[in-house]
C-alpha cells in the first residue's frame, strides 16, 4: 500500500511540474483553469445566495420531507465506486440547468428559488444572478465512508446546505476537516481532494449545489468544454 501511495504521488508531481495541474492536492479529473483564485475552502458569507438559502431551510427541508416520502422507488445510488461501508443516494433536482418532470413536480418551491438565484429575480431580485447549474439531494448513511476523490473542473465551485444532519458526519478538504449543521451552508472547490465519512447514527442529507467560479469569463462557461458532474 505504500508503494502504491508512494507512485502516485510521485506522478501527481509530474503533472504538476508539467502544468496539468496547480498542484499534487488540486486534480481535476476533466480541466484545470489556470488564473482563478485557488484555495480548498471558500468563505459562504461571500455568496449572497447563501444566505437566502439558509433562511429557506425550513421550506426545502418540508418539501424535501414530503417530497422523498412520496418517492414510490428507491432513491439512485451514487455509482461512481469510491464509497464503502452505508449507502450514498442521491436525486437529481437539476443537471446542466435541466430540471427532470418528477423534481418540478415533488420540489417546486426549491426549484423557484434556485431558478431565481440563477436569475437575479423572485427572492433574488437586485442581486446578481449565480448560474448553479447542478443540484441535488444527497443522502448518506451512518457507517459510509467516501473515500478521498477530486471533482472534474475547478471552473466551479461546490455549497453545500445541510437539510437534515444530527452530527457525526464529517468532510475534509485537502488538510482541514469540518461538519455541517442543519440550515447553514459550506462552499468549497471539489477539485481539491476530498472525502467524508459518517460516524453518526442518523442519515445527513445535503442539498448539493454547483455554480461558476466567480473568476471564470463568462465566454469560457460551457458544460461542453469543462464537462463533468
Amino acid at each position: 500500500m505504500a508503494g502504491r501511495h508512494r507512485t502516485a504521488a510521485l506522478l501527481y508531481e509530474n503533472a504538476v511540474a508539467r502544468g496539468i495541474w496547480a498542484n499534487v492536492d488540486q486534480r481535476p479529473l476533466s480541466k484545470h483553469v489556470a488564473g482563478l483564485d485557488t484555495r480548498p475552502w471558500h468563505d459562504e458569507a461571500g455568496f449572497a445566495f447563501t444566505s437566502l438559502l439558509a433562511n429557506h431551510h425550513p421550506v426545502i427541508l418540508r418539501e424535501y420531507t414530503e417530497g422523498i416520502s412520496s418517492v414510490n422507488r428507491p432513491l439512485s445510488t451514487q455509482n461512481e465506486g469510491i464509497h464503502k461501508g452505508g449507502t450514498w443516494h442521491e436525486f437529481v433536482l437539476r443537471k446542466h440547468n435541466v430540471e427532470p418532470p418528477n423534481a418540478t413536480k415533488l420540489f417546486p418551491q426549491t426549484l423557484k428559488l434556485l431558478r431565481d438565484i440563477s436569475k437575479g429575480a423572485g427572492a433574488f431580485a437586485g442581486s446578481e444572478a449565480v448560474d448553479i447549474f447542478n443540484a441535488k439531494f444527497s443522502v448518506l448513511s451512518p457507517g459510509t465512508h467516501v473515500r478521498p476523490h477530486c471533482g472534474p473542473t475547478n471552473a466551479r465551485l461546490r455549497a453545500h446546505l445541510a437539510i437534515r444532519h444530527t452530527g457525526g458526519a464529517f468532510i475534509r478538504v485537502r488538510d482541514e476537516t469540518r461538519t455541517w449543521q442543519e440550515g447553514q451552508v459550506i462552499v468549497f472547490d471539489d477539485s481539491f481532494e476530498h472525502e467524508v465519512w459518517h460516524n453518526g447514527t442518523e442519515a445527513r442529507v445535503v442539498l448539493i449545489l454547483d455554480f461558476w467560479h466567480p473568476d471564470l469569463p463568462g465566454e469560457k462557461r460551457s458544460f461542453s468544454e469543462y464537462g463533468g458532474g
